[in-house]
């Protein structure tokens, strides 16, 4: 046969092949181009023939996997787009064919470098001169190859990119083209991608726009139509699940029903309607979706291939299936078959695989199922230990590590093993920065914090019961300190490293970037080709750890960061109590304590009459009064409400004040004080952070109140590190620092209540503070803008105004003035500079809300994180009277020296509320309500 007849021949057998998928076509046509190739006439023929031949070996490669038969493919592209002129007619199919078997190579192998080189070449091609409809194909192509970089631990950018990419592909593509349905469906990918890893519903809603469009096409064939609805079905009960909307879940059922009845239907399409049958169940109760997701998922695992790199996903949703059935009927049958199933899914992933940690997490919770029905340790212990492995499976996202540590050890704790569980706390508060390391928006924030705020503590009393109570301190001091830090939007260990060293900026950089990567956990939500989780993600994401491990070492090298991302050592912290003595009072379901630090060493007190559950009940009461007393009342809801902080602050002296005095040798059992006053500083966690502990008291024989403030001086801390802090002068003004007063005043403010007591307090003020030359604002002179500009080097800073305490978003608070809101970090100071005291005689500014009871954030202690050296706010709403005297003695000696009338502060507020309890022995709401922190 002439070569010209055998070219042909090649060229029929695989019409042949394309038409029936016999692979042995393939065969036949791959000897039969190997023949002509050498005696090729000219570069343009060989060149040709190449193009054929690389063809049909991706074929064959894409059938049995042959990564010899790809390998070949790409070599054979890659000499002939060398030898191929721009106006060769063939560059184009060499160029695509060439970029589909780069990502194939990385599909088959994990070679990344194989993706990234196929995008190399595409973005190459794409900026050369070329026609509209060339264009449209790379530009499909690299929107979803980048898709596919994303997935596999890329950044924000690149998605961002492979969505540009894919729209521009879609706006080159005629409306009556048949490549456009596949260039939409590019399009939802990476629509829908960038939504899981952002939650904007909006890129969502573009996704599903877009696969209505590809579905309305037209001419696809029937397999098409039954892709597209499918995936359209996908996107449609994604956003349920954002949304609650039911017409999507319906819409989503009957799509993917609709793709399900094709003669052949693909695995991913009976997983797609199995899990929006389970969606609908939970909604209805109906058992009959359910029976059916069951059996979709069972159909599904058995039509994907044998080898499929998914197979560990379809097992797993049949066992969270399956565990679900059996939650609502008890048959054994199902949670064994879920177990069976979870286990099977562990079994065929590596061990190393991110995905590895969800299977494991879903295996521990039917263990931990089982266990609540049938009472058996050894099924609790089975949960425990599954658990566990999920929390050591380095490359998983972080979240799912963290909770699989939360949930081993919250159940080891209910199983009375306390090593177990202060081991598995200790992990997931070492997870925790890492978790809250991401961006995240403001949904984020407040569930987030809501889920995790009471690790910390119970962190500490798992710590405690097993006689560490020094690594219980390091506990709660990273663990409330991450969660302060990141609600209030304060810069990071790593986001701060590049500004205070400069010459460290190349590794701030890099940690940042693993750090993006890593806690990247997204999937697509339309389905997958199996090669999506290929092994190059585990490959990947060991790397990216082992790569992050290095780096910090390296700056933990460096001398005066050996401590940086570990938790502050306890010996470290201790250094504090040589100052006087700091006591946390810890609150977890489990136990409560007082932790006291005096010179130099940790003691516990055991808070037997204490409770977590009391706490947020007394909490709750609290804000109800606190709520009440922001406006006029009647005669017999005010006297209530003072009977309400009347037993608040008895039981807050039997409780926690009585143990801690009596273990500091500072009360005796008369009740009278022994010895010398003395400064106590608190740190009360969760419920216990915005209650006035400070004014804990009883009523004497004689029927007044007596209590703490008659046995010491109580100022409070956020966290013993910010003590540390302040006490070691570590914090030094950037820059020169303005002495004179800033005092802003609004007796009226649009929109508010009137506050009469500013006209007075301005009047002390001036009286008091004359001699510094204050700069006192007051009315519409009083705007965001004129203040802002004022604060930036005043070291003084008082407000008589309203507070504005955001109780769900506390990053949000901040001070009320004549225009709009102040926020925190304006009136805390800017970077480098150290305010010395911002006094807030305003309205409740350290009121907090019952969403974030656990850990409760509230305006005056925002502000010592943030930077301010003393703080003295009011927990409610100030009577105008009581606002005048502590003004009045706050500001004592303040004209001789400023800072040092600062330092005495706490003892200045004392005799303030001193006197007005005094005057007002029954009435708490007048004397109780002031708080200092500061050294």
């Amino acid at each position: 046969m002439t070569r010209s007849s055998l070219t042909r021949r090649a060229k029929a057998l695989w019409g042949e092949f394309q038409e029936s998928g016999d692979s042995a076509l393939l065969d036949e046509a791959v000897d039969l181009l190997r023949a002509v190739l050498p005696g090729a006439r000219d570069s343009n023929e060989r060149v040709s023939i190449m193009s054929n031949l690389a063809a049909v070996l991706q074929a064959t490669s894409a059938i049995n996997g042959d990564i010899e038969a790809l390998q070949e493919s790409i070599e054979l592209l890659q000499e002939g787009l060398a030898g191929a002129q721009r106006t060769n007619p063939v560059r184009k199919a060499l160029v695509m064919n060439l970029a589909t078997g780069l990502r194939a190579r990385y599909a088959l192998c994990g070679d990344i470098d194989a993706l990234l080189g196929s995008i190399s070449l595409l973005r190459f091609e794409a900026n050369e001169h070329v026609d509209a409809e060339f264009q449209a194909m790379l530009q499909n192509m690299l929107g979803a190859m980048l898709l596919e970089l994303y997935l596999a631990g890329g950044d924000l950018g690149e998605l961002d990119e492979a969505v540009s990419a894919a729209h521009l592909a879609v706006a080159l593509t005629p409306p009556d083209e048949t490549q456009l349905p596949p260039r939409l469906t590019t399009l939802a990918s990476a629509l829908s991608a960038r939504c899981e890893a952002t939650q904007n519903v909006a890129d969502l809603d573009a996704a599903i726009a877009t696969a209505r469009r590809a579905l309305a096409f037209t001419t696809p064939s029937h397999q098409q139509v039954a892709d597209l609805a499918a995936n359209l079905g996908a996107l449609l009960h994604s956003r349920f699940e954002l949304t609650g909307l039911r017409a999507d879940l319906d819409e989503a059922i009957a799509l993917s029903s609709s793709a399900a009845s094709a003669e052949r239907p693909r695995a991913a399409t009976l997983r797609n309607l199995g899990s929006a049958l389970l969606s609908r169940s939970e909604l209805s109760g109906d058992m009959r979706d359910l029976d059916e997701a069951v059996a979709l998922h069972d159909l599904a695992v058995v039509a994907l291939p044998a080898e499929s790199g998914v197979v560990g996903d379809y097992l797993a949703d049949l066992g969270r299936c399956r565990t679900t059935r059996y939650r609502i009927t008890g048959d054994q049958s199902d949670i064994r078959g879920a177990i069976t199933a979870m286990e099977e899914a562990v079994r065929r992933t590596p061990a190393v695989h991110p995905r590895v940690a969800d299977y494991l997490s879903a295996l521990a919770e039917a263990w931990s199922l089982r266990y609540s029905r049938e009472a058996d340790k050894t099924t609790a212990t089975m949960a425990v230990d599954n658990w566990k492995r999920a929390a050591s499976v380095v490359g998983a996202g972080t979240s799912v590590r963290l909770r699989a540590a939360r949930s081993w050890a919250a159940t080891a704790a209910l199983l009375g093993d306390w090593t177990s569980a202060a081991e598995g706390y200790e992990t997931a508060i070492g997870l925790l920065p890492e978790l809250l390391w991401r961006s995240a928006d403001q949904a984020d924030r407040s569930s987030l914090h809501d889920e995790l705020a009471n690790l910390p503590c119970d962190s500490a009393a798992c710590m405690i019961e097993v006689g560490r109570p020094a690594r219980a301190l390091e506990l709660l001091e990273v663990g409330r300190g991450v969660l302060w830090r990141w609600l209030l939007g304060l810069p990071t260990e790593i986001d701060t490293l590049g500004r205070v060293a400069p010459d460290l900026r190349g590794l701030a950089n890099a940690l940042a970037k693993i750090r993006n990567e890593v806690n990247h956990t997204g999937v697509p939500v339309i389905h997958a080709r199996p090669s999506d989780d290929a092994a190059d993600v585990v490959d990947r994401r060991v790397a990216l750890a082992r790569e992050w491990d290095e780096l910090v070492e390296r700056v933990r090298s460096i001398p005066g960061l050996d401590d940086f991302l570990r938790s502050p050592r306890a010996e470290r912290l201790l250094t504090v109590s040589t100052g006087g003595p700091v006591v946390i009072i810890n609150v977890s379901r489990f136990r409560c304590d007082a932790l006291v630090l005096r010179g130099g060493s940790i003691s516990v007190v055991r808070l037997p009459e204490l409770t977590h559950d009391d706490a947020v009940g007394r909490l709750n009461e609290f804000l109800s009064v606190v709520s009440e007393l922001r406006g006029p009342m009647a005669v017999s809801d005010s006297l209530r409400c003072e009977r309400v902080l009347t037993d608040l602050l008895a039981w807050l002296w039997h409780t926690i004040a009585t143990p801690v005095l009596e273990h500091l040798g500072l009360f005796s059992g008369d009740g009278d004080a022994v010895g010398p006053l003395s400064h106590i500083w608190w740190c009360p966690t969760g419920p216990l952070a915005v209650l006035p502990l400070h004014a804990a008291s009883f009523v004497g024989p004689d029927g007044s109140p007596r209590g703490l403030l008659d046995h010491a001086v109580s100022s409070y801390t956020a966290t013993v590190s910010h003590l540390a802090r302040e006490r070691s002068g570590a914090v030094e003004p950037a820059t020169a620092m303005d002495d004179r007063p800033l005092l802003v005043s609004l007796a009226a403010t649009p929109g508010m209540p009137g506050l009469p007591s500013a006209s007075r307090e301005m009047e002390i003020l001036s009286r008091s503070a004359g001699q510094l030359r204050p700069t006192i604002l007051t009315g519409g002179d009083a705007t965001t803008t004129a203040v802002r500009e004022l604060l930036t080097h005043r070291s003084w800073v008082h407000f008589s105004c309203h507070g504005a305490a955001d109780v769900d978003a506390p990053w949000h608070s901040g001070i009320q003035l004549y225009d709009r809101r102040l926020p925190l970090r304006d009136l805390a100071g800017q970077e480098g500079s150290a305010r010395q005291m911002v006094i807030l005689s305003s309205c409740a500014t350290s009121a907090a809300g019952k969403s974030i009871a656990d850990e409760s954030v509230n305006l005056v202690a925002a502000l010592q994180c943030m930077g301010a050296r003393h703080v003295v706010g009011a927990l409610w709403s100030v009577r105008d009277e009581s606002a005048a005297v502590m003004t009045d003695h706050l500001y004592q000696g303040v004209s001789d020296s400023p800072a040092e009338a600062a330092s005495a502060a706490a003892q200045h507020l004392r005799n303030a509320v001193i006197e007005l309890r005094r005057a007002y022995p029954h009435v708490p709401s007048t004397w109780a309500c002031f708080v200092h922190y500061g050294p």
